[in-house]
């Protein structure tokens, strides 16, 4: 058994990782895509290639969009080389592309439901989330929570895909998965840390594989290393 985690939105703070990814065609395709969906509706002004490209920091709005693209073009090529997991793990805050890797919500419709797309057409947004929001998995409203909880959803071979568990310690979602649904590696969709620790969730490290997609790519082994030389190169 195999679980994909979609970590935090902190993951393009850093402008030589935004950089880096920009040398990931599917990263590209996917901020591309996004582009045309702003543009479609007459959003022109905002430049999402620049923004990924300027040393300066991204403003949240446009950064938790640019994020969704990202982890959605990492994790359309895990799921090329290594197939479909069996488990995704998500905070509450980072549903929209979980939902469309679960093929509950479509990428354009993503865009349209993100707060970017929403402030520039001064949409007003939801002030309380129900839990029958949560289960009907409205990606806008995920992303809207001020609650940190983290949601683990199941994909099986008949194509059902439904909420398993969800907790607001991450370790627990790792001792669980372990435990009950017996799975044994964890792949992070996202440039960052891993949001899940199985050491500090009493679980034998040598019996749990935690490991990056980026890691897992033999085609992006030059990722790690160009962030160094990035961060260098703009020190200068």
């Amino acid at each position: 058994m195999k679980a994909v985690l979609f970590g935090k939105l902190n993951a393009l703070d850093r402008p030589e990782v935004r950089r880096s990814l920009l040398r990931i065609p599917e990263v590209i395709f996917y901020i591309n895509k996004a582009q045309k969906t702003l543009e479609e509706m007459n959003i022109e002004k905002i430049e999402l290639i620049s923004l990924m490209i300027s040393p300066d920091s991204l403003e949240r709005d446009v950064r938790n969009l640019l994020v969704s693209a990202v982890q959605l073009g990492l994790f359309s090529r895990y799921v090329r080389s290594h197939g479909q997991p069996d488990f995704f793990s998500c905070p509450s805050y980072g549903e929209a592309p979980v939902s469309v890797c679960l093929g509950r919500s479509t990428f354009e419709n993503l865009v349209l439901d993100s707060r970017l797309f929403r402030k520039q057409n001064q949409i007003q947004f939801p002030t309380q989330i129900s839990s029958s929001d949560i289960l009907n998995f409205d990606p806008f409203l995920f992303s809207q929570s001020n609650f940190e909880k983290y949601g683990v959803y199941h994909l099986n071979g008949y194509g059902s895909k439904k909420l398993v568990f969800e907790s607001q310690s991450a370790d627990k979602i790792v001792e669980k998965l372990v435990k009950k649904y017996g799975v044994k590696e964890f792949v992070n969709i996202s440039p960052d840390d891993l949001m899940l620790d199985p050491g500090s969730a009493h679980i034998d490290r040598v019996a749990v594989q935690v490991s990056n997609s980026i890691d897992l790519d033999p085609m992006l082994g030059w990722f790690w290393g160009s962030l160094a030389e990035l961060k260098i190169a703009s020190a200068e």
